[in-house]
């Protein structure tokens, strides 16, 4: 609390090289994972099969808008029609796993518009390939509170709270009202069950809740 007390948050601290490279691990993990699906798919799958991996594949492509997300919050300026198209206002994009020691082979920042559209159409091939999954097997993932998966209405709360971040309020308020009125995520009335929200971390409210166990190696920003 000291560094936002004195106000000396730079750019080469510890904790804000973290969060970026944390991010952008979990973006090339994705990215190998997205590199090897046409492989998997020339091996012959069965339609359940391919069904089934698909589904993945969506996963994939969330938490990578997810964590495109997460950098565009904390390192970009406000999504504002001055800001939108400014050259270097986005984010470094990386959408090919090609590892390399040269930096210099790295892309630089993109535009913001850029960094946003990336967001807005991995969310949407998610969506596609998430729903397509739960139109046979709505059992498997259940759309329930407190998910440990990534289903389409964890999906579709992400996309909501992108579009509130681009001023899209038309957007923001359609998809948000959709997950309201599935009456699946009643807002908590009794005073004892809102305690365990925190004391117990269990309740309505939360669509979604990365599932952490003994098995998991975690760490303060939130990787697995």
């Amino acid at each position: 609390l000291n560094i936002l007390y004195n106000g000396s948050i730079t750019p080469g601290l510890e904790l804000v090289n973290d969060i970026w490279a944390t991010d952008y691990a979990v973006i090339a993990q994705v990215n190998y994972y997205l590199s090897k699906v046409d492989e998997l798919k020339a091996t012959g799958l069965t339609q359940v099969e391919e069904l089934e991996l698909n589904r993945y594949v969506g996963e994939a492509l969330f938490t990578r808008a997810f964590s495109y997300f997460d950098l565009a919050q904390r390192f970009c300026d406000a999504y504002t029609a001055e800001n939108i198209g400014k050259e270097y206002g986005g984010l470094p994009l990386v959408t090919k796993y090609n590892p390399t020691d040269n930096n210099s082979e790295y892309p630089g920042r993109s535009s913001m518009e850029a960094t946003y559209k990336l967001i807005l159409d991995d969310l949407d091939k998610a969506m596609g390939y998430v729903l397509a999954y739960e139109a046979k097997d709505s059992e498997t993932y259940p759309l329930q509170y407190m998910s440990s998966w990534i289903n389409s209405d964890v999906i579709k709360a992400l996309q909501a709270r992108v579009a509130l971040m681009m001023n899209d309020y038309s957007t923001a308020f359609k998809k948000s009202e959709e997950l309201i009125n599935s009456n699946r995520y009643p807002l908590m009335s009794d005073e004892a069950y809102f305690a365990s929200l925190w004391s117990n971390d269990n309740g309505t409210e939360a669509i979604w809740r990365v599932t952490m166990s003994i098995n998991y190696l975690g760490n303060a920003t939130g990787s697995i």
